[in-house]
């Protein structure tokens, strides 16, 4: 894991802008929360000249409201609970490191916009145009504002949090999985996202446990058995079984593996260097990791067999015929577009993986 992290170091360390920020090498786009995570990892190997510098750039682009933007590939800049979740929280990291008041007054901030945007208790909106109850996104608050009670000692913090928490684990499906959201459609998806996948099974699992890092919360610590179950049934040496992802949006999405490394760790689980080794193998020579991960022919032969006829019977999705074929020829386009040589390499999922590894060395 050192390897992997020194490799992570050394080319980051090269990309960074005088400024402080990160530009993404495919879409040269600037999106906040990869230098957030870059950062806070810096903190942790002890490069703190170069963390602070990138820490100072966020707090120029906090918007006044406290929120931060998500900036996606798609051409989506907007206010964002992802974002801002996932930026106050690792500000909070910041300050716990520099003890600079700034960005606690930024986390803060942050906070304040977070608990502004609880549609209904514990679901937070993921951004503007964007309101389903996405359930990762509510893990990210929870995590966020358990930093902040950490330090502030306010209880507003901590109901919020308790509140992200149930909403999470409610919807978790008898076997274990999370799902992506609640079964409602929301604008402005076609249907619904009560979806199961290994990526955002294990991201919001990783935050369930920043949200609560000692399972305190009697509802969190229940499940606990469950969602460790689920994540290490569809985790092999090959890497997870994609077959089990039925987003056609996030099927193949690398930094699985690193949330995946972490919660193992964590956990103390036998299959904790499963993750890791698989990270190893894809890792590339300049260091960063690809978007997506390699599908195999069976598991794209799986995935379209268990929409069309819908083998699961615990979480079925109920989609019509249209819905199951339109589905199904999203899937097959995104897959082409995820064979080699396209599947481009990524500085969001890198300094998700960076962000996930180094705090397992803490």
């Amino acid at each position: 894991m050192k390897e992997i992290i020194n490799s992570l170091k050394n080319t980051f360390l090269k990309m960074q802008t005088p400024e402080g920020y990160f530009v993404d090498p495919v879409y040269n786009i600037i999106d906040p929360r990869p230098t957030a995570e870059i950062c806070k990892s810096f903190l942790y190997l002890g490069y703190e000249t170069e963390a602070k510098k990138g820490f100072d750039w966020l707090l120029t682009v906090q918007q006044p409201n406290g929120s931060w933007l998500e900036v996606l590939p798609d051409g989506f800049v907007g206010e964002s609970g992802v974002a801002t979740s996932a930026v106050g929280r690792l500000m909070m990291v910041a300050y716990r490191k520099t003890g600079r008041r700034e960005y606690l007054d930024a986390a803060l901030k942050a906070g304040d916009y977070m608990l502004s945007i609880e549609f209904s208790p514990g679901y937070f909106i993921k951004s503007n145009g964007h309101y389903a109850d996405v359930l990762n996104v509510d893990a990210m608050a929870a995590a966020h504002l358990y930093e902040l009670y950490i330090i502030t000692k306010k209880k507003k913090y901590l109901d919020a949090r308790d509140r992200a928490i149930y909403n999470v684990i409610r919807y978790q499906f008898k076997d274990g999985a999370l799902p992506y959201a609640i079964p409602v459609r929301a604008s402005p998806y076609e249907w619904h996202l009560n979806l199961r996948d290994p990526h955002y099974h294990a991201l919001t699992f990783y935050f369930l446990i920043m949200a609560d890092p000692e399972f305190k919360n009697i509802y969190l610590k229940k499940i606990l058995p469950k969602l460790q179950f689920w994540l290490e049934k569809v985790l092999s040496a090959k890497g997870f079984d994609w077959s089990e992802g039925k987003h056609t949006f996030s099927v193949g999405v690398n930094s699985g593996y690193g949330y995946a490394a972490y919660i193992l760790n964590y956990l103390k689980s036998p299959k904790a260097g499963l993750a890791v080794n698989k990270l190893k193998k894809i890792q590339r020579p300049d260091g960063l990791f690809n978007r997506f991960d390699v599908l195999t022919a069976s598991e794209v032969f799986k995935w379209v067999a268990k929409e069309l006829f819908e083998f699961n019977y615990i979480s079925p999705a109920n989609f019509n015929l249209a819905t199951k074929l339109k589905r199904t020829k999203n899937y097959l386009r995104r897959v082409w577009d995820r064979t080699a040589p396209n599947l481009r390499c990524s500085l969001f999922y890198s300094s998700q993986i960076f962000d996930c590894l180094t705090e397992i060395s803490v």
